[in-house]
């Protein structure tokens, strides 16, 4: 089969190229960019290629240090699922243009774009008209990258309101400003009418007040407003009790009914709904801001940085990476199965990704297994794998169940390199225990690993569920009570609970007990409450 999938491929690969047009002169066949010299600067966690100056460039990836330290600091969160950041950065608008999707309107001069898929974040960026608004638009998009890394969902207007307050985060004078709001939002809060607050907290990500790509509109002004009015409004009311609305107003219980955003209000800034939304009113057109001045955070040192002079040849496989990401462009892809077919990693990361756009299964898992054989794999890809490989074998708990040791030893392997690679992660190691939990022979090494980590975990719940299944199948049943014993105090989601007392009753030889309703419930995604670190008031 793997003979007749090669020779396939080559029948497909040699086609393609007979298809293309050959004709075409070396300065139209070739992407966008590909003539100028490229060079890729690095930081901790940034890559960044570039045909525009070196400066603009350290300028840009201190920038995103800079943010992605202190939103993580402020907002309390940890990233879970780690995954790759590549920023391109067009010296030209022209080719910048050129690899955008061909949905955007070009009338609104975009100025960068954020792409969130499943092996790689990737942010295109051109020079801007105004200096000053650049970074606004790749803040804000990286707010969201941030909030997905921390394996956090909260609603729609809490998601964009942080991005919008987060996006003027800036050094001035040597501190850090955070707090200035975007102009661009005065206008339409002055201008339009309010949406009632029942109905912002409700708005999903398929409202037609959300969907669209300007950004523009009463929505994502009135969820700046209120994220803003909370963080820096209603000085007399203590600054604890406007974060706890804030947190009150994400929750999952009052996007399902907004009416409960009536009692938050009132028990927490002693204020009806009414009286609240003349308060935002009056904060939107009085235009008196007030933002926070702050030390920075820790951040990597620009003198850190790296940078090297790339290859035409690599350069070419980064730009066709750009536009099979945004146009599913045939000659990109053609040149990413080329790569692909010489090993080249990360081609078959792309085009799993792609793969997996088109709803093509198969061929996303044969691209993906490629791409992890790597010493080093992308921790993206690792966990879209295996969760996709054990989807179905955990969906529902079952004690009996035995892996096959062939995919044990595969997922292991993956789970265990990736870990390495990229240690401060969560799900590899909850994916690990489950591993272990349905292996016929559970590995007390790759337990310990697990347990060494667990206090880090974002699932702790269901972790510590497969950490008691492994030790039922080791024999050590008693261990395995004590661990069930510590479940409710990590507050347990239903699917954790009903698991538990399965694997409770089996070890006591009894039938289980059920609750009345049996939880499937998604697990809450968002952190209780939001903090943010003491900083010194200055007036806008």
């Amino acid at each position: 089969m793997g003979n007749l999938r090669s020779c396939l491929r080559g029948v497909l690969l040699g086609l393609a190229a007979l298809l293309l047009p050959s004709s075409l002169p070396a300065a139209e066949s070739g992407f966008p960019g590909e003539k100028s010299r490229w060079r890729l600067h690095r930081s901790s966690h940034f890559e960044l290629y570039t045909n525009d100056s070196a400066w603009r460039a350290v300028d840009t990836l201190s920038d995103l240090e800079l943010l992605r330290a202190f939103f993580l600091e402020q907002v309390h969160l940890r990233e879970h699922r780690p995954i790759p950041v590549t920023v391109f950065l067009f010296a030209g608008e022209r080719d910048f243009q050129a690899c955008l999707p061909t949905t955007v309107n070009r009338a609104n001069r975009l100025r960068g774009l954020h792409l969130a898929q499943a092996d790689r974040t990737t942010i295109l960026l051109t020079p801007p008209d105004n200096e000053e608004s650049s970074p606004l638009v790749v803040r804000h998009e990286f707010v969201h990258h941030l909030f997905r890394v921390a394996e956090e969902n909260p609603p729609v207007w809490f998601n964009e309101g942080m991005a919008e307050v987060y996006s003027t985060v800036a050094i001035e004078r040597g501190k850090l400003m955070f707090g200035r709001p975007p102009l661009g939002w005065l206008r339409a809060l002055q201008q339009e009418k309010f949406m009632p607050l029942e109905q912002l907290v409700a708005t999903g990500r398929d409202s037609a007040l959300y969907r669209g790509n300007s950004h523009t509109g009463i929505f994502y002004a009135q969820s700046w407003l209120l994220v803003h009015f909370c963080y820096f409004g209603a000085v007399d009311i203590p600054l604890e009790n406007r974060l706890r609305f804030l947190a009150a107003a994400r929750s999952p219980e009052v996007n399902e009914n907004p009416a409960l955003l009536r009692e938050a209000s009132k028990q927490l800034l002693g204020w009806d709904l009414d009286r609240l939304t003349k308060e935002l009113n009056f904060y939107a057109s009085a235009g008196r801001y007030q933002a926070r001045s702050a030390p920075p955070p820790p951040v990597p040192d620009a003198k850190t940085f790296t940078v090297e002079d790339m290859p035409p040849a690599t350069m070419r496989l980064r730009l066709a990476e750009v536009l099979v990401r945004t146009r599913q462009d045939p000659r990109a892809e053609f040149a990413l199965l080329e790569a692909a077919s010489a090993g080249d990693v990360r081609a078959n990361e792309v085009l799993g990704t792609l793969a997996r756009s088109k709803g093509d299964t198969v061929a996303m898992q044969e691209r993906w297994q490629k791409a992890l054989t790597a010493d080093a794999p992308n921790p993206a890809v690792a966990q879209e794998y295996v969760e996709y490989r054990t989807r179905q074998l955990f969906a529902r708990f079952d004690p009996y169940y035995r892996m096959p040791a062939e995919l044990g030893e595969e997922l292991r392997s993956c789970l265990l390199r990736s870990i390495a690679a990229t240690p401060e992660q969560s799900r590899a190691y909850e994916m690990l225990a489950w591993v272990e939990a349905s292996a016929a022979e559970p590995i007390v090494a790759n337990l310990n690993t697990v347990q060494r980590r667990f206090a880090q975990l974002k699932a702790r719940d269901r972790t510590l569920v497969a950490l008691a299944c492994a030790r039922h199948h080791l024999g050590k049943d008693a261990e395995a009570l004590q661990l069930l014993d510590q479940l409710p105090g990590l507050a347990p989601d239903s699917w954790s609970r009903e698991a538990a007392e399965v694997l409770r009753a089996k070890m006591e030889g009894r039938r289980p007990v059920h609750e009345k309703s049996p939880a499937r419930e998604k697990r809450p995604s968002f952190a209780p409450t939001i903090k943010i670190n003491p900083m010194s008031e200055a007036p806008r």
